[in-house]
């Protein structure tokens, strides 16, 4: 009897339509540090957008979905207002909080 495989994907995708469950996704890409960060956290961003749809949340947000869309494409930079504002149609708070009570040595970039 052949397997059928399951598309990663559309099961991530339908998972992140609970709320609950895109804020945690989004938590563990925001606390990520390896390489590409940036990238890391844009990407978890990008797949709850599309989970909760880009039509539906531009409309929500008053975002245009063209901006959605290059603000999360490959080369995307979204602004800060981009972010809050998408983070406040979703539902999602961010939090900060210090790192095990020390403070880090800035990098010089």
């Amino acid at each position: 009897m052949a397997k059928r495989s399951v598309d990663f994907k559309k099961v991530l995708l339908e998972q992140l339509k609970d709320p609950n469950l895109a804020v945690a996704y989004l938590n563990e890409h925001f606390r990520y540090r390896g390489p590409d960060r940036k990238r890391h956290l844009l990407l978890g961003i990008k797949n709850v957008v599309e989970a909760q749809g880009f039509t539906a949340l531009s409309r929500q947000s008053g975002i245009s979905r063209r901006t959605l869309y290059q603000a999360f494409s490959e080369k995307g930079n979204p602004t800060i207002e981009t972010l809050l504002a998408l983070l406040d149609t979703i539902g999602v708070r961010i939090r900060l909080e210090a790192e095990n009570g020390k403070k880090r040595k800035k990098s010089v970039a």
